[in-house]
């Protein structure tokens, strides 16, 4: 082996330590990192390492198309790691966006029903028992006490529709 290839299989792997030790737990101070990128980029790192230098890895003794076979298999399983961390990641944001649909729909609902009732007449109150007139007062002090909150929840252009109902 010529000095020009072992001065570059020691650059080479003094990039590769440098690398490495940006990753959370390569060096077994803490734990390994679970972000898949950081996993990938490790598995990526050493496998063009061992491919660039693997005949001379071998001469060393060092088993370099065994690691090249086993970072194939890790990357494997990295790889659906992530594509499951993504498709979790996809489920959690349509869940939380039908989430706030939802509960906007309820603000809407709840924000009319409250309109309505005060427009009731005394004719219209007439109708209820006077126990069933407490609890609907009851009902409407609730709404009225935490509709601003509930409205300033929701996003401007959902508030303003609703203002838009007066």
């Amino acid at each position: 082996m010529s000095d020009l290839s072992d001065a570059e299989f020691d650059r080479d792997r003094a990039a590769l330590d440098a690398a490495l030790e940006k990753i959370p737990g390569w060096d077994g101070t803490a734990t390994w990192t679970d972000d898949p990128d950081d996993q990938r980029a490790a598995s990526d790192l050493i496998a063009q390492f061992f491919t660039k230098h693997r005949l001379q890895l071998e001469a060393e003794g060092i088993p370099a198309s065994g690691f090249l076979r086993e970072f194939a298999t890790k990357r494997k399983m990295i790889d659906a790691n992530r594509l499951a961390a993504d498709a979790i990641m996809e489920c959690l944001l349509h869940t939380g966006a039908d989430l706030a649909e939802a509960r906007a729909r309820l603000i809407k609902h709840e924000y009319r029903m409250l309109k309505h009732w005060e427009k009731w007449t005394s004719a219209d109150w007439a109708k209820l028992s006077p126990d069933k007139q407490a609890e609907l007062r009851e009902i409407i002090k609730r709404f009225r006490d935490e509709m601003p909150e509930l409205l300033a929840s929701l996003p401007i252009e959902k508030r303003r529709e609703l203002e838009e109902l007066d």
